[in-house]
């Protein structure tokens, strides 16, 4: 009671984020934004392009702004020709602002790499976002890992030159995971937009749903019901903790632990089977739907679940103990991969990978995502930001989405699963919406335009891209013998990837 007394009364950080970022933006830069306005609970500038350099000087250099990291450059189409947009995060990784700003349409490529390089000179982690722009020749690097090779190597191909065995320049190649054409997102109606978003994530595409569902509902003020709210909080820690199984699976692949690779395969089974009946489907749901979800579950799921999660937790405890009771393992681990925390803030890095390096940000903990407020659980962070802390993080994740499952299944509230809303009899006008979540690899942000009841443009910004970005600082210097462990402790999932067009 206290806690909804406290919320009524004083504004949550995010909001009090975007009324600073408001402030700041009238008096630093008013005359370089075209227009300003609150696009869900983010805050969207439209920049011309010869106003960026003035704008991008002042974020960075302006302290007010605190904004340290580059959250993302995406490309994409819309009725009004090609635009990019720019991703700034601040100190706290969980709030953000975005810049849209226009590409000249008769040479895309050129006006979309001079606009990178004029970020990459205030954000050097732009440099990322240009990698990809000239091909490259395979005899002029002294060794190239292909995609699917190694575990966790499956949306791009890694280039070295070497030196007495230590990796001096890499250069990333993440064409592969381009599997979608920049137009496939576009001119479709809103549920359809709905079933397409999960495949933005491979490994648990019910995130992107309820980014892109939220998005909708906090636009139309649409409170969804208390039960659907819960049984989203209890497929999102389901999924979080099969993700999380499978990461602990490819490490354990990668360091030769046979037992616990099959162990822990094994309960990532087990998890997405009870998935897959409460929802049909193992990886891509299509569950979620504005207002609520598709389908209850029943007590007796509910209840078997309940019962499941002692020994959920007894097994994995079970393949922890496996794996931190080896002292080779733990001396192979540690200070290997570190990238620390202010690197990370630099490289707009979130989630595990970012609380491994001691930064504790999550997005459950704003009281105003999804129904988490209502559930007791902690945050893990680490210290080094090294591979071993980024395991051990993952596990203890695993421990607390467990805890918040116990408490969803022993209260699950009576009632309603939808609000009932037909996205076809829906005219939102000419309108902008970003909503974030945070997803088992960090913060992925869907950002949408809608005209009426059609989605003229969507892009996806995931964390896995931003991981990668950070690759050339994490890896450089490190032993060649260690790619596929440093690649595997990033947990990068490919699906994310695919939104890195830059046409």
């Amino acid at each position: 009671m206290l806690g909804e007394l406290y919320n009524r009364t004083y504004s949550s950080p995010k909001l009090l984020f975007m009324e600073k970022m408001e402030r700041n933006v009238h008096i630093y830069i008013e005359q370089e934004v075209s227009r300003v306005f609150k696009a869900g609970r983010e805050i969207l500038l439209e920049i011309e392009g010869r106003n960026l350099s003035s704008a991008l000087h002042a974020f960075k250099n302006i302290a007010d702004f605190d904004l340290k990291g580059l959250g993302g450059i995406s490309f994409f189409k819309n009725k009004y020709g090609p635009q990019m947009l720019i991703n700034f995060t601040g100190s706290n990784p969980g709030f953000s602002l975005f810049v849209k700003t226009g590409l000249d349409r008769n040479n895309i490529r050129e006006d979309y790499i001079k606009k990178v390089k004029e970020i990459s000179h205030f954000y050097p982690a732009a440099d990322f976002y240009l990698w990809n722009i000239d091909s490259v020749n395979a005899g002029d690097w002294d060794a190239v890992i292909y995609s699917q090779t190694l575990e966790g190597f499956d949306g791009f191909d890694l280039y070295l030159n070497l030196e007495d065995g230590l990796i001096k320049k890499l250069w990333v190649d993440n064409e592969i995971s381009r599997v979608l054409d920049i137009e496939f997102l576009r001119h479709i109606n809103i549920s359809e937009a709905i079933t397409c978003i999960s495949r933005f994530d491979w490994q648990a595409g019910v995130f992107p749903e309820i980014a892109l569902c939220r998005a909708f509902e906090e636009y139309m003020q649409l409170k969804i019901p208390r039960r659907a709210d819960y049984i989203r909080v209890l497929l999102c820690e389901l999924f979080r903790i099969a993700n999380h199984l499978g990461f602990i699976t490819g490490m354990a692949h990668i360091m030769g632990f046979d037992t616990a690779y099959s162990s822990s395969f094994l309960e990532k089974e087990k998890v997405l089977r009870i998935i897959e009946i409460i929802t049909g489907s193992r990886y891509f749901p299509n569950f979620m739907c504005i207002g609520g979800i598709k389908k209850d579950i029943s007590n007796e799921v509910a209840g078997r679940l309940k019962k499941q999660i002692p020994e959920i937790y007894r097994n994995i405890l079970d393949i922890e103990k496996i794996l931190m009771d080896d002292f080779t393992l733990i001396e192979r681990l540690k200070d290997t991969g570190i990238i620390e925390r202010d690197e990370a803030l630099h490289y707009g890095l979130s989630g595990p990978n970012i609380r491994a390096s001691g930064c504790r940000n999550d997005l459950r903990k704003d009281d105003d995502f999804i129904s988490y407020g209502d559930f007791s659980f902690t945050v893990p962070v680490g210290r080094t930001g090294d591979c071993f802390n980024r395991l051990v993080v993952r596990f203890a994740e695993i421990y607390q989405s467990l805890k918040i499952l116990s408490q969803v299944t022993g209260k699950l509230p009576v009632g309603e699963i939808l609000k009932k809303i037909n996205p076809a009899h829906v005219d939102l006008g000419r309108t902008t919406l970003i909503s974030s979540i945070e997803c088992p690899h960090g913060n992925i942000k869907v950002y949408t335009e809608v005209e009426g009841n059609m989605v003229d443009a969507i892009c996806v910004m995931g964390p896995s891209k931003n991981s990668l970005s950070g690759i050339g600082e994490i890896l450089r210097g490190a032993r060649f013998e260690d790619v596929d462990l440093i690649i595997g402790s990033l947990d990068i999932s490919p699906g994310e990837l695919i939104s890195n067009s830059h046409g």
